[in-house]
């Protein structure tokens, strides 16, 4: 059955089945456990500031802080993951999104990535911040593309569409799945995922995140809140 008759006959309860297989939540396997030196021994949980006061009728949305500590977590679960699927062998590739993406990139380039081979990266403006040889010239089959949250999909479909143009043109053949890594996914993206991973790419298109989220939540990721802060006292 081609790409577009699967589409036709997908129901609602058939779409979350379709999908459910092609973007994974991370699991801990029993007893794994990696080494992670560069958070150090006695990670100290972030904690966000109080919820700012809120106009009347005015939506509260759920906050929920993301941590230093979570982010270890994160990358441990992410590590083994992608280690374990690529028999140990380290990533070439790895593609981040400036700028919500740029910690998680660093921390995976540094458990999974080439030695000698540093990440590549997106603007906030979704420019590219590299040669385009950047993404093929080691000979790699793989990409990982990494960005803090899936959530309307707008962003990553973008970039997705970007790196599979590249490749077509320029090597054709030679790289075979994009791995797309977010730290979390919004119950909003559902209705994003069948134009990420239903399109006929000619790339494999994976997806894989740690946390799943509701579309009203705020997450207060730690190096954002660290930089409201910092702004904050520059000013005063």
């Amino acid at each position: 059955m081609c790409d577009d008759q699967k589409t036709n006959v997908i129901t609602d309860l058939g779409m979350k089945q379709v999908l459910g297989s092609l973007s994974e939540t991370l699991e801990q396997p029993e007893g794994a456990c990696l080494a992670h030196p560069m958070f150090g021994s006695d990670i100290q949980r972030f904690l966000t500031d109080e919820i700012p006061d809120h106009q009347p009728g005015e939506m509260v949305r759920e906050r929920v802080a993301y941590s230093l500590g979570d982010l270890a977590d994160d990358v441990e679960r992410f590590s083994y993951n992608l280690l374990t699927r690529n028999q140990n062998l380290p990533y070439q590739c790895i593609v981040g999104v400036k700028r919500g993406g740029l910690v998680l990139t660093e921390r995976l380039h540094m458990t999974c990535g080439a030695p000698g081979h540093h990440p590549i990266f997106y603007s906030r403006n979704l420019e590219r911040e590299f040669r385009n040889e950047a993404l093929y010239d080691r000979g790699n089959r793989q990409i990982l593309l990494v960005d803090d949250i899936l959530d309307t999909g707008q962003t990553l479909n973008q970039i997705i569409t970007d790196i599979c143009e590249i490749c077509n043109l320029e090597v054709p053949g030679q790289i075979e799945e994009l791995v797309v890594l977010t730290i979390h996914r919004s119950s909003r993206a559902l209705a994003a995922l069948p134009q990420l991973v239903l399109k006929p790419y000619p790339i494999k298109i994976r997806l894989l995140h740690a946390r799943e989220i509701d579309a009203d939540t705020w997450i207060d990721y730690f190096w954002e809140v660290d930089r409201d802060t910092e702004s904050t006292t520059s000013g005063s």
